[in-house]
């Protein structure tokens, strides 16, 4: 696939499908239409106008913030873009916040996910 060019209708539904006739990958803009008019179309809420991969630093600051404020790991987890357990769990260990883990998840003494 090539990478995305400016197809006159990026940011719009119409565009995702111009690039897929040019054998393009799709720019975000266009995935994010999509998202937003499937969500729309099947009555659910918008997604927050926030990225959905935050920094290493960012979601060490948002996980603190909600766990200094006592939320559970719902909110929290929905907060952070609900990223898989062991995802999350590999890349606070990467940074140094293993201490975090525990915090958010119910885990064992070896830190394996508990029911």
């Amino acid at each position: 696939m090539n990478p995305p060019t400016d197809t006159g209708a990026c940011g719009e539904p119409r565009g995702m499908n111009r690039h897929r006739r040019k054998n393009e990958k799709s720019c975000s803009a266009c995935k994010r239409a999509v998202n937003d008019y499937q969500r729309k179309r099947q009555g659910l809420p918008d997604m927050p106008d926030k990225p959905l991969t935050l920094s290493a630093q960012d979601l060490i600051e948002e996980i603190e913030f909600f766990l200094s404020i006592s939320r559970g790991q719902h909110e929290i987890l929905n907060a952070i873009g609900n990223p898989k357990p062991d995802a999350l769990k590999n890349r606070l260990q990467r940074h140094g916040r293993h201490d975090l883990i525990p915090r958010i998840y119910h885990m064992d003494q070896q830190g394996v996910w508990a029911a």
